[in-house]
């Protein structure tokens, strides 16, 4: 209870619990097959935009609880650690939700006045279950992307018909959609400016997994591109970075000189050189 005498009851979490319990134990305990196709497809749809919905309410308790410091009163510090430790969530997941919230919630200023979201068509697609938070990654990740010298009007109307197509369309297809709505934004490569790509620029370096090797991501500029491509060319064409081992064919003890030709060859021994690889990587790190 609060100091204006509001219990957590009194928000509903009560009759949402009460309500997907008696779902759950509704369609496991049930018999679906008294329902028609089209009873099956409704109920799969309404199910997922009640999901959508409960999702897009993690934008607003995750700026109720920034706001109430929570992450460093409990001592995790940041936002995404807090998360994680608080509903078990993986690093990926936290961080996911943590940057829509960024961009689709309404954060309180210094002032006392309630700043509008970011992006306001997606954010109000993804409050009425409209939209997945698939959609809201994706097109959090493309209007990232767009160069910061694009006039506001344009922002807007590339939000808008990446929202549309979301209502529609499946998440994977949106990054195609940027590149387009960039490609038309930018056709002759003038408004992407070297400040945007420093700002994009980054490598990651991923968990290594179970057998040690570790996957890497990220963006580079065009100069290192360009660098890498003539280090590889040179330094990583089939073959080269293969150290071939060949051991002597030696003649038996009291045979002639010629008895060595008559021996069967022994066969090649290939072995990766990772010092080759190491030293190309440590070029490759000083430009």
């Amino acid at each position: 209870m609060n100091s204006m005498g509001v219990t957590l009851d009194d928000c509903g979490i009560a009759e949402l619990a009460a309500a997907v319990s008696t779902l759950t134990e509704s369609l496991q305990n049930g018999k679906m097959s008294e329902l028609s196709d089209e009873d099956v497809v409704s109920l799969m749809r309404q199910l997922e935009t009640c999901k959508r919905q409960l999702a897009a309410l993690d934008t607003r308790l995750i700026i109720e609880a920034g706001e109430r410091s929570l992450h460093s009163r409990s001592g995790a510090g940041k936002m995404v650690p807090f998360l994680r430790h608080t509903l078990g969530l993986s690093r990926y997941d936290a961080s996911v939700r943590v940057k829509i919230t960024h961009h689709c919630g309404e954060f309180v200023q210094q002032t006392g006045h309630v700043a509008p979201p970011v992006l306001p068509v997606t954010a109000e697609a993804f409050a009425v279950g409209d939209i997945s938070r698939d959609h809201v990654r994706h097109i959090v990740d493309v209007m990232d992307h767009l160069p910061v010298d694009v006039p506001t009007e344009a922002r807007a109307e590339a939000e808008q018909i990446l929202v549309d197509y979301s209502r529609h369309g499946w998440p994977d297809d949106l990054l195609k959609i940027g590149r387009d709505i960039l490609a038309r934004l930018d056709p002759d490569g003038k408004v992407v400016s070297d400040a945007d790509r420093r700002r994009r620029r980054g490598i990651t370096l991923c968990r290594p997994g179970v057998d040690g090797m570790t996957r890497i991501e990220g963006w580079i500029t065009p100069e290192l591109r360009a660098c890498l491509d003539a280090v590889f060319a040179k330094l990583a064409r089939p073959g080269c970075a293969m150290s071939r081992i060949r051991k002597a064919r030696r003649p038996l003890a009291g045979s002639s000189p010629t008895a060595s030709l008559m021996l069967p060859r022994v066969a090649t021994v290939v072995t990766p050189d990772n010092g080759l690889m190491m030293r190309c990587w440590r070029w490759c790190s000083r430009v």
